[in-house]
């Protein structure tokens, strides 16, 4: 069996290369947009590293964008702004937008929760 501490260093270690490579991705991206490669990165090798990395970041704003309209819709916990919370989720990837939803899911539990025990608790007659 694994200990937690072992889980969570574990995603913090995939946070660090999800962002880093992000990173590189716009790096990239803005290389090729900017300056004309140089005849070795003209490749077709090269191409399909920037295919892949312009994927990558579509998909990282999509996941962003999502992260932006849960927390617009059902405040974090965790006291993010839905601007925060997207570019978070842009650079970190799907396991923030995970941490997002779990957020949410238990914000709504324990917000869920007394209310209806309140409903089931028996009024006292004074």
């Amino acid at each position: 069996m694994q200990n937690s501490s072992d889980g969570s260093s574990r995603v913090t270690a995939i946070k660090i290369v999800a962002s880093t490579l992000v990173i590189a991705g716009m790096g990239l991206w803005l290389w090729q947009l900017f300056s004309v490669l140089p005849t070795y990165l003209d490749k077709p090798f090269w191409h399909k590293v920037s295919a892949i990395a312009n994927v990558a970041l579509v998909i990282h704003l999509i996941e962003g964008f999502i992260a932006a309209v849960l927390t617009f819709r059902r405040p974090s916990p965790k006291l993010m702004k839905p601007l925060q919370a997207g570019v978070y989720v842009f650079f970190v990837g799907t396991i923030g937008l995970q941490e997002i939803v779990q957020a949410n899911k238990t914000s709504a539990d324990t917000k869920a929760t007394p209310t209806a025990s309140a409903e089931l608790k028996p009024q006292s007659k004074a």
